[in-house]
């Protein structure tokens, strides 16, 4: 094959892959094979591109399956994967936007917090493919803190502890109760274990204010050192 048609292949097959769709020229250059069209054995590659790559997603998300079921997972990654393709060769960080996707999907008016799931859900994942960072500092007055490396941290507009624990089967399913309000949760990870934690308001409120602030400089209020140190036991927080 030429040098130039060699090129225009491969754009053709990587429109097929990603929009499932087949060029006419792709179809006309491969030979027949039998009684199988062409545009039948290309759509393999197609539909193999969309069941491999949602199938490996899938895994990530079981909150999230016990709430709107596999097929829906399924077939959303399916999507997903048509519209953001993986742009590494390396698939461990691939998906992050799913949650951003899922955020602006019809199915959101009906499960609002359904990209807060998957927002945690990922942080739980994410968590699990990164080496574990050890901190040995003590949390001293006039310390600046910044969050571990180790943490992810989900702020969330509904009772998100309490909805990913009902999906689990840890509580029962009418404990959920959206009136609630807000949560925001901490994933660690802590001797190459992962543990969700939801912090009480004070110290959700201590987070957002360190998020604002880039020195991290606590003061000296006492209640905000207490809050400090609450956090910094519970190795959310570090010195840096």
């Amino acid at each position: 094959m030429e040098r130039h048609n060699l090129h225009e292949f491969q754009a053709d097959f990587k429109k097929l892959i990603l929009s499932g769709e087949a060029p006419e020229r792709l179809v006309e250059s491969l030979a027949s094979a039998g009684d199988v069209p062409a545009v039948n054995r290309l759509n393999i590659h197609s539909n193999n591109y969309r069941e491999s790559l949602s199938s490996n997603l899938a895994s990530h998300f079981p909150a999230l399956e016990a709430y709107v079921g596999l097929e829906f997972v399924r077939g959303a990654l399916k999507e997903f994967c048509t519209e953001s393709p993986p742009i590494s060769a390396s698939l461990a960080s691939y998906g992050f936007e799913f949650a951003e996707f899922l955020g602006n999907h019809m199915v959101s008016e009906q499960i609002p917090y359904i990209s807060d799931i998957v927002r945690l859900e990922w942080a739980m994942h994410e968590l699990q493919i990164v080496p574990e960072i050890a901190y040995d500092s003590e949390l001293h007055e006039g310390n600046e803190c910044a969050v571990s490396d180790n943490v992810r941290v989900i702020d969330s507009d509904f009772p998100l502890m309490t909805i990913w624990s009902a999906a689990m089967g840890h509580i029962p399913a009418e404990s959920v109760n959206l009136d609630q309000g807000g949560q925001m949760v901490a994933v660690l990870l802590k001797k190459a274990e992962i543990s969700l934690m939801s912090l009480d308001s004070r110290e959700a409120l201590f987070m957002r204010s360190l998020q604002l602030d880039a020195n991290g400089d606590q003061g000296g209020d006492a209640t905000v050192a207490g809050t400090a140190q609450s956090l910094f036991n519970k190795r959310i927080l570090v010195v840096v």
